[in-house]
């Protein structure tokens, strides 16, 4: 435990202007979450299995710490972050039951007060002839009737009424945003990825497509890994019997150069370079014997 708060005492001044705990925990704020629905996420102090995933910003250093659980964040002893991360946290559980068309009410612990307020304040209640174009009424009358022990008939079907015609849209609308959001996110990662991975093969593809269906392994295929590891053995079975070194087992040397390399996909990456090159026998062999035959020491 006192290695997870060092963890996060670390993490948090190495990116606060003030060095003194107490004045740099004020520099925080919570500006997003995601959930984790596998629990696999680790927090910045080093706790394993997070589920909500916060970003906090520093208003001061600019810095960014991701990503951190709610537990580490509540030890900043920050009120007003304590209730930010609660919102989050309610936000997400209502949206998970919309997203799975679960029914909701006022009733069912998917609400607070403060929710309503955070709802109210983004612009999730609109302007409409029946709330007579003043979105507040609408706000208003739910805080109401959360408030209130029981329900009458009429109100709780014009509660109903909003719960489809305002929180279900924005909710609708916001995951929708999320999800565009996510998606181009992951799309210019990957790109990164790639041509940071292109960088370390030291080879610029013109078809970078190869690269990227190389090492998804939802694409990969028994015939891809099996033409690259074909082409590996032709090219190193040359070298060693061009330099005198016939009994060299190259399936186990391909084996061993893969966790060497750090590159479990290394037949794939073979392959995509030779459909690169044009079927380039000459320019595929050069780049095999130039990156890997450094690698043979390490061996």
């Amino acid at each position: 435990m006192e290695a997870l708060l060092d963890g996060l005492t670390s993490a948090v001044l190495s990116k606060s202007l003030s060095k003194e705990w107490k004045q740099a925990v004020l520099e925080w704020e919570v500006i997003d979450c995601e959930i984790d629905e596998k629990c696999s996420s680790n927090c910045v102090c080093g706790q394993e299995g997070l589920k909500y995933l916060f970003t906090i910003h520093n208003i001061k250093t600019n810095e960014i710490l991701f990503p951190i659980g709610s537990t580490c964040i509540h030890k900043f002893g920050v009120e007003e972050l304590d209730e930010e991360t609660s919102l989050w946290i309610e936000m997400f559980k209502l949206n998970h039951a919309i997203e799975h068309n679960e029914f909701i009410s006022l009733k069912d612990g998917l609400f607070s007060r403060k929710l309503l307020k955070k709802l109210y304040d983004d612009g999730a209640f609109k302007d409409t002839p029946y709330n007579n174009f003043d979105s507040y009424n609408d706000y208003q009358f739910l805080l109401d009737m959360f408030n209130k022990r029981s329900l009458t008939d009429k109100q709780d079907k014009k509660v109903k009424a909003l719960m489809m015609s305002q929180i279900k849209p924005y909710f609708k609308d916001k995951l929708s945003s999320q999800n565009k959001e996510k998606s181009r996110y992951q799309q210019q990662e990957n790109k990164d990825k790639l041509y940071q991975l292109q960088n370390k093969l030291d080879y610029h593809f013109d078809d970078i497509s190869l690269l990227e269906k190389a090492i998804d392994e939802k694409s990969n295929n028994k015939n891809i890994t099996s033409y690259g590891h074909s082409l590996l053995k032709f090219v190193l079975n040359d070298y060693f019997f061009s330099n005198g070194e016939v009994d060299v087992d190259v399936d186990v040397l391909i084996k061993k150069l893969k966790g060497v390399c750090n590159l479990p996909c290394l037949e794939n990456i073979v392959s995509a370079i030779y459909q690169d090159t044009n079927k380039n026998m000459d320019r595929t062999k050069h780049w095999i014997l130039k990156y890997l035959v450094p690698y043979f020491n390490k061996i």
